[in-house]
């Protein structure tokens, strides 16, 4: 926003002051001298100065309204694209919903309003992406991303945001309890497997996996994104556990767990330093 205390300080109202004083001062002077050095009486002379006077403040408040305007006009466009670019920065390219710094913006916006906030975090992630990445390649993975991000922001309920932690990461959350449930998780992975994806070797279906956690108040936001991607990881190990009678997570996947909780906590501290 300007600071509408120091325009008088901007170099452009300089600018503006010093042509004012000029034409004011210059004006009535040469309306006064011309006057005298043709010997002309002094009631023509106050009437050419009155006159001088007059038409010059009327000039000089011209082009002060016009400099006010341009002045004006090139604050709105700053400040039109000062807004574009702080939405670019808080999206995804790619799929148009937020991006990890929007999520922790949101969510530092709401906690700085609330300490005793809860939250309700869903994670998911597509099932089998790097096949699809592999064998259809980058494009195909890309539109499949995209797919998934639609399908969350039409079946996100109002007063809850989606965004795309990173690769094939995503997270709808809530401060108002009830709106994520596990019956809504459960209806959007029904709804993206409706959804197929064409390719050049036929159609994909699409299906996800998601964890679901609701923090305590005063919970931190990373703190429950993060135990939301460690039921995500449980439920998928709990999947293969099932078809392959091997119980429990691998170390690849504890290691995967860990390293991802640790990023969700250095964001926190850097939105928390930001705030």
């Amino acid at each position: 926003m300007t600071n509408r205390g120091n325009d008088r300080w901007h170099p452009h109202a300089i600018q503006r002051a010093i042509m004012t004083a000029e034409l004011t001062l210059l004006l009535p002077l040469i309306s006064a001298v011309v006057p005298l050095a043709m010997g002309a009486r002094a009631i023509v002379v106050m009437a050419c100065l009155g006159v001088a006077t007059i038409a010059s403040a009327g000039l000089c408040a011209g082009i002060a309204l016009r400099a006010d305007a341009r002045v004006e006009q090139g604050q709105r466009i700053l400040e039109a694209q000062r807004s574009e670019w702080e939405s670019k920065a808080l999206s995804d390219p790619l799929t148009a919903i937020a991006n990890r710094r929007g999520i922790d913006a949101r969510a530092s916006y709401v906690e700085a309003h609330d300490d005793e906030v809860s939250w309700t975090v869903v994670a998911f992630d597509v099932d089998h992406f790097k096949t699809i990445n592999d064998f259809h390649g980058h494009p195909v993975g890309d539109r499949a991303l995209v797919l998934l991000a639609d399908t969350l922001h039409e079946h996100c309920p109002d007063g809850a945001w989606v965004g795309r932690l990173g690769g094939d990461e995503f997270v709808a959350f809530t401060d108002a309890g009830g709106l994520l449930t596990e019956r809504w998780a459960h209806e959007l992975c029904a709804a993206l497997g409706r959804r197929t994806l064409q390719t050049r070797e036929g159609s994909i279906e699409l299906s996800l996996t998601f964890g679901r956690t609701v923090g305590h108040p005063g919970q931190p936001f990373a703190e429950v994104c993060a135990d939301a991607d460690f039921a995500l990881i449980k439920r998928k190990a709990g999947r293969r556990s099932s078809r392959s009678g091997v119980i429990g997570l691998t170390d690849a996947e504890v290691d995967v767990m860990r390293r991802r909780a640790e990023s969700l906590d250095d964001n926190s501290r850097a939105a928390a330093r930001d705030r």
